[in-house]
């Protein structure tokens, strides 16, 4: 009896057999820690993405571009804001429209244009650089992007005044530090100056990962263009307008090019979706490796507890219960959970130098995420090892011992 006990079976193969097995369960359960805790972060990095305040208010917003052939039907820049001015004042006296404005790009689309300027009068002569945006009257308004001082583009700031730009927070910050940059000059290396007349919030213009863009702003009405965004605000559901938007730029101009019209919303959307695209592969791939190790653990207990049927009948035959039973073929679950998930958290530890790239906002040895996937992967583990367990109980002593 003490033999046998000592064994756990009378096959030593199987036993090898049940080393090998358990081994390939442990290391399906390290892989699985390794992937829930790198899934848990990108889904901890994406909701602190969501939670990230844009600068802007995205709601009930619409925005197209429309670009105007300058060679020939539009040749002139008075010719062209004659057209927008038209475009913008019609689209705002549509029905559920409350405004319209113009600007070169989506907010929330990055600014491949840069504007390079000096300060002069200044001792620092180094030439720097903000992201460009021509933005028309009631862009900030309409946008929600608060005026921090100064003011707003006025309908006077047209091309025979004095030029004049607003600048982002950031910038102003990063160039004249805790001076105030109202009323004065910057100047463009080929030329020109121009008077900063407001400080506006930030806008996470590059992605809402990346630090909000040093933008200066100059208005439409001072600067030459043919391709604009015009960003229309619904009253309600902004899808609802684009009917009646593409049917008057019709009758505008038959085959003017109306494209890429997106809400605001689809735009916050787009500025997420690489983090949602690597959340989605991570957690795929983490459920699929998660239920292979599940019921992997599963059969090795399973088959564990088939080839130590005569063991268990030795003991219920010398006064082991049910309980006891239970706690002997639930620990060898907990012994294979233990060996994967130490294997794996260490495999994770690891590896998170890689996954500083992907996160945002958190760290990547973030306890509240390895806690959970360590909880998650235990528990499953455990109730895979239950059922088996729960077998063993039901064992005949007799017809065990018969068995073996």
């Amino acid at each position: 009896v003490v033999t046998v006990l000592r064994q756990g079976g009378n096959r030593s193969q199987s036993r090898e057999d049940r080393r090998v097995m358990g081994s390939l369960a442990a290391a399906q359960i390290a892989l699985v820690m390794v992937l829930l805790t790198a899934g848990g972060l990108l889904v901890r990095s994406v909701q602190a993405l969501l939670r990230v305040n844009p600068g802007l208010d995205p709601s009930r917003v619409l925005t197209f571009q429309l670009e105007l052939p300058m060679a020939t039907t539009y040749p002139t820049q008075p010719a062209r804001d004659a057209f927008f001015a038209n475009l913008l004042e019609r689209v705002a006296g549509l029905p559920g429209v409350s405004g319209a404005t113009m600007a070169t790009a989506p907010p929330l689309e990055e600014e491949s244009s840069t504007f390079e300027f000096t300060r002069p009068g200044v001792e620092d002569a180094r030439v720097l650089r903000a992201n460009f945006r021509m933005v028309a009257r009631r862009y900030f308004s309409i946008l929600g992007i608060p005026l921090r001082q100064g003011r707003l583009f006025q309908k006077s700031d047209g091309r025979l005044a004095a030029r004049v730009v607003i600048v982002s927070e950031s910038l102003a910050r990063l160039v004249w530090g805790t001076d105030n940059p109202i009323g004065t000059q910057i100047e463009q290396p080929l030329g020109g100056q121009a008077e900063v007349v407001g400080v506006v919030g930030d806008v996470r213009t590059n992605g809402l990962d990346q630090d909000p863009g040093r933008t200066i702003y100059v208005p439409a009405s001072q600067w030459a263009y043919n391709f604009v965004t015009i960003i229309v605000k619904a009253r309600s559901d902004p899808s609802l307008i684009e009917p009646a938007i593409r049917t008057l730029v019709r009758e505008l101009g038959r085959d003017l090019p109306l494209h890429h019209v997106r809400t605001m919303k689809e735009l916050v959307a787009q500025s997420v979706a690489p983090q949602c695209f690597q959340m989605l592969l991570v957690g795929t791939f983490s459920l699929l490796v998660f239920v292979l190790a599940i019921i992997g653990t599963y059969g090795v207990t399973s088959y564990g507890v088939s080839e130590r049927t005569g063991e268990l009948g030795i003991r219920m035959a010398l006064g082991a219960t049910e309980q006891d039973i239970k706690r002997l073929v639930l620990r060898q679950g907990a012994g294979l959970a233990a060996i994967g998930i130490a294997i794996g958290g260490i495999g994770a530890a690891v590896l998170s130098r890689i996954l500083s790239r992907f996160v945002f906002q958190i760290s990547t040895l973030d306890p509240v995420t390895f806690a959970a996937a360590l909880v998650l992967l235990a528990s499953a583990v455990l109730a895979a090892t239950f059922v088996p367990a729960h077998r063993a109980t039901r064992v005949d002593p007799i017809r065990a011992l018969r068995v073996d």
